[in-house]
């Protein structure tokens, strides 16, 4: 490790450790700083056949604020993110993360609205390499009680993507979503919704989606919570002749707790999308995960997931991709504010395209620091 890295994480974790979280204003703000430095290694850095791995540092530091009083609270954050690879150098990269949100919890009409830029560098699925990217997204949620059993929901979200490299096509996307709940017993509501979304990729097609759904969220078993969202959507794209594709739409997040140390948790989704590559993506996912904490205050977790992804030019198919992953990890606590963790990950790719057939292998180990 050069000694400019060495420098940055000294810095990190001094930092934390002089200022430590500051309370502001009587208790009514609190400023804090959050730091990780971690040791990773990627055997397919690029997400292709070629199956080139490289090691590489990522020291990440930044400060946080939180302010809960009157109607208004506002949380924000700025974080960088500096990764340094050890073959592949022009990867080196200094990413910030900005968030803003303002939340109102008081009132008959509640609700949040939140700013956030982020730069990223990562390898894209679609493409087979790895991109960097600006991505700004807006987003505003109403809530608004007609009477004790029925409430609306409001979500608009407004995203800008803007790729570095002129191979990839910036997209814009606007979408609008309209939720109708019901209570159903106490711990449980019913709900109906309708998506509006359209796309914008820079020198290609516009495209719009249609999304109707039905779910439930709450207790849906004793030590079951949850949301399941499942329907039909259609995406409309925008060229004479171009026509339409349309399929089933999902998405749901479980949480179970068998025992009081072993929480399960899963997530799917199922939806349209718009890659880099300016193909129509219909993506499924879905991801398991157990987590047991010991008496020893170590915690150790394990899971497995499952993706299909099939590409559309236009409406014509042109590729399919499955993967299925697995990975383990753990952490521990050093101390309040510091904490160990080590991940392995290992996937499989198999693709209709051979250069999108690859296997991948992930190891970090890793601090993190909150004060």
């Amino acid at each position: 490790m050069s000694h400019v890295r060495l420098a940055l994480l000294a810095a990190l974790f001094a930092s934390s450790q002089a200022y430590g979280l500051l309370t502001l204003e009587g208790g009514k703000s609190q400023l804090g700083v959050i730091g990780r430095a971690s040791f990773n290694w990627d055997s397919n850095l690029f997400n292709n056949a070629n199956s080139e791995g490289d090691s590489y540092e990522i020291v990440v530091a930044g400060v946080t604020y939180d302010r809960n009083a009157g109607i208004i609270g506002v949380k924000g954050s700025a974080i960088w993110s500096f990764d340094f690879f050890n073959k592949f150098n022009s990867e080196n990269s200094a990413d910030p993360e900005l968030k803003l949100g303002f939340s109102k919890g008081q009132g008959k009409t509640t609700g949040a609205l939140e700013f956030t830029y982020r730069r990223i560098s990562q390898a894209d699925d679609a493409a087979n390499q790895r991109t960097r990217l600006g991505e700004f997204d807006t987003n505003l949620t109403v809530q608004y009680p007609l009477n004790e059993r029925f409430s609306l929901t409001s979500t608009t979200e407004v995203q800008k993507h803007g790729y570095k490299d002129i191979a990839f096509y910036d997209n814009d996307t606007f979408s609008e979503a309209l939720d109708a709940f019901m209570v159903y017993t106490s711990k449980l509501d019913v709900f109906a919704g309708y998506r509006y979304r359209f796309t914008n990729a820079e020198g290609q097609p516009d495209s719009i989606d249609h999304a109707f759904t039905v779910g439930v969220r709450g207790k849906l078993l004793p030590k079951l919570d949850g949301t399941f969202r499942i329907g039909y959507q259609l995406r409309d794209i925008r060229q004479l002749g171009s026509g339409s594709l349309d399929g089933v739409t999902a998405s749901a997040s479980f949480l179970w707790a068998p025992r009081s140390r072993i929480l399960v948790s899963s997530q799917i989704s199922k939806d349209f999308s718009t890659t880099s590559t300016a193909l129509s993506s219909d993506g499924l996912a879905w991801f398991n995960q157990v987590q047991l904490t010991t008496s020893w205050r170590v915690s150790f977790n394990a899971g497995f997931g499952y993706s299909k992804s099939k590409y559309y030019s236009l409406s014509y198919h042109v590729r399919t991709d499955d993967r299925f992953y697995w990975q383990v990890g753990a952490d521990y606590p050093i101390t309040t504010n510091i904490k160990a963790e080590v991940t392995y990950v290992q996937s499989q790719n198999w693709s209709t395209e051979s250069f999108a057939d690859f296997t991948k292998e992930f190891v970090s180990l890793g601090i993190d620091a909150k004060f």
